[in-house]
């Protein structure tokens, strides 16, 4: 392993049971699980993890006080008492004034289309300070080149310093998932439709359920829907469209699903529905399609480019086309079979070690561009695929 070749990232990235965002692939990164002789030091407050010591996640939020003081200035120091080449930081948080290249994996972007006032100062703060981080990172990784636009047509990152980088899919989500013990644990024995997501109106469960209570009255007999989610405020909306759709005894509320149910919960299912407003990430769906399920999903946001040819597309605002499109995702046998081999083709090319090969060049993008541009050479061309990219510091930008 070369010397002096270290990364930074916050210790709770590399939590074994956290299959989102960037930490899948840094744990490949950093465990072995690709080329590029990267070594890792994990950081949480007051001490230095390294990979494997154990440790859980510190849970404050990026906006407080004391974080602020740990993430701006504690942080920083201990990178540059540690030599680290380059600082991967993930969920829109990274030091402003770091000692060594810095990095940041933002994947959610919805938070900066929202047209509402945040609810409170501290949403307000973290809204402010990921804006900022972004504009000050070296490199920003996203995972569409729908998320890509929005970054730089609506936080200002300069285009050539945004680069997609697809999440990943895990090993356990394949089509020979076992399902009977995980769905006698969640009471669904019946054949049935599964729309995972909250009550609030950005998952768009509600015309979810309207769409399939205009299913023909033998196909809700035949399928049970199945909604897997937390309850929040928006939870008596949901009771009332229920009813008025008279479908009281054909819904299960199962809750939130543990992580490791997840894959039988997909696999389980007939047909997987994902008809958010906006969907951020494309990672969900092709989860199903790699358990072998079908899936309907909203023509917004991230899930096209993804999906491309493997899913029934939707408005996810005509609730007439949503039901249709379930309506033929449950009878048509033969474009079920063309969707889930589709489906098992595209979720292959997001495989954590295929997508960890990406991350490695990236930060070896970072690193030739920090010694080329102490050298006095002022761009970077493209290698690996990825597009141009000047060192130094973001600037806002128009697109």
């Amino acid at each position: 392993m070369e010397i002096g070749r270290i990364i930074g990232f916050e210790e709770s990235q590399q939590r074994a049971a956290r299959r989102t965002g960037i930490g899948p692939v840094l744990r490949a990164l950093v465990q072995g699980g690709s080329s590029g002789g990267w070594a890792g030091r994990a950081y949480r407050p007051s001490h230095v993890l390294r990979p494997g010591e154990g440790g859980g996640p510190w849970k404050s939020g990026s906006w407080r006080p004391l974080c602020l003081w740990w993430e701006q200035v504690q942080l920083p120091r201990m990178m540059r008492r540690d030599r680290v080449t380059v600082f991967l930081g993930s969920d829109g948080r990274v030091p402003l004034k770091a000692p060594c290249p810095t990095v940041m994996a933002l994947y959610d972007v919805r938070v900066f289309r929202s047209q509402q006032a945040p609810r409170a100062l501290s949403d307000w703060a973290r809204i402010q300070a990921a804006h900022l981080q972004a504009l000050s990172a070296d490199l920003v990784l996203t995972g569409s080149a729908w998320s890509r636009h929005v970054l730089i047509s609506q936080v200002g990152v300069a285009p050539d310093k945004v680069v997609v980088l697809p999440e990943t899919i895990d090993g356990a989500f394949h089509a020979g998932v076992a399902t009977e013990a995980v769905r006698s644990r969640y009471g669904v024995a019946e054949p049935y439709v599964l729309v995972m997501g909250d009550c609030s109106p950005q998952h768009n469960v509600l015309r979810a359920v309207e769409a399939y209570g205009r299913l023909p009255s033998a196909l809700r007999q035949r399928y049970r829907l199945v909604l897997a989610g937390p309850r929040n405020a928006y939870a008596h909306a949901l009771s009332r469209i229920i009813e008025t759709w008279g479908c009281a005894d054909r819904v299960r509320w199962i809750g939130d699903v543990a992580e490791a149910d997840v894959p039988a919960v997909l696999a389980g299912a007939d047909l997987c529905l994902w008809p958010e407003l906006e969907a951020a990430s494309a990672r969900p769906a092709l989860e199903a399609l790699a358990c072998g399920t079908p899936v309907v999903a909203s023509e917004r946001g991230a899930m096209p480019e993804w999906l491309g040819t493997a899913a029934l597309w939707i408005d996810p605002e005509h609730v007439a086309s949503m039901t249709a499109a379930m309506e033929r995702g449950l009878l048509d046998d033969g474009l079920r079979r063309q969707l889930c081999a589709e489906g098992a083709l595209r979720a292959g090319r997001c495989r954590v070690e295929a997508v960890a090969a990406q991350l490695a060049a990236a930060l070896e993008r970072v690193v030739l561009a920090t010694s080329e541009d102490a050298a006095g050479v002022p761009v970077v061309r493209s290698s690996a695929g990825l597009p141009p990219w000047s060192p130094g510091r973001a600037t806002s930008s128009s697109h």
